[in-house]
Parts: C-alpha cells; sequence; structure tokens
C-alpha cells in the first residue's frame, strides 16, 4: 500500500511515481492499494503518475486501486474519466477487499 499526503504536484510527483514502481515491481499477480484519502491537491503531474502506474500494473498483470474521498481528489479524477480507466473507491476496505 502506498499512502500520499498533501499536494501531488509536480515537485512531488517523481518521489510518488517512484514509489509505485516499487510496488509495482513485486510479484505479479497482486493489487497495490493508492490511498489519496489525505491529499489536498491533486495537480496534472499526479494524475499523470496515476495514469502511468495504472498502465505499469496492466502490463505487470496486476492492480492499482485507488481510495479517494476528497472533493479535490474525487474532482480531478472525474475529470479524466472518459479517457482513462483508473479504479477509485471511496473507502479503504472495498479498495482491499474486505
Amino acid at each position: 500500500m502506498v499512502r500520499v499526503n498533501g499536494d501531488i504536484d509536480a515537485r512531488t510527483a517523481p518521489g510518488l511515481a517512484a514509489r509505485l514502481t516499487a510496488e509495482l515491481g513485486r510479484p505479479e499477480g497482486r493489487a497495490v492499494v493508492v490511498d489519496l484519502r489525505q491529499v489536498d491537491f491533486l495537480g496534472i503531474a499526479g494524475l499523470e503518475v496515476l495514469i502511468d502506474a495504472q498502465q505499469e500494473a496492466r502490463t505487470g498483470h496486476a492492480a492499482l486501486r485507488i481510495v479517494a474521498d476528497t472533493a479535490a481528489v474525487l474532482g480531478c479524477l472525474a475529470r479524466t474519466s472518459g479517457h482513462h480507466t483508473l479504479i477509485v473507491f471511496p473507502v479503504f476496505a472495498l479498495a482491499i477487499g474486505v
């Protein structure tokens, strides 16, 4: 699981990308949960990281599951829903299948 807080912008996106790549590089067939519930701002750079991670997950036969419940994050994700399929859950328990 990758927990993120604060802003995901051009300054912080590379660090998030590195964390996601490391998690997705683990054995195939697993799910990586990205907890964005404490994120205050999701910028384009952060969105690009999530989209790239989703594509990387699919290539590696893994799943990327995003947990988000704030207007800032959900609004940004909603604007891309027609172009990219990101799997978003409103609560953590649903993302991990509990």
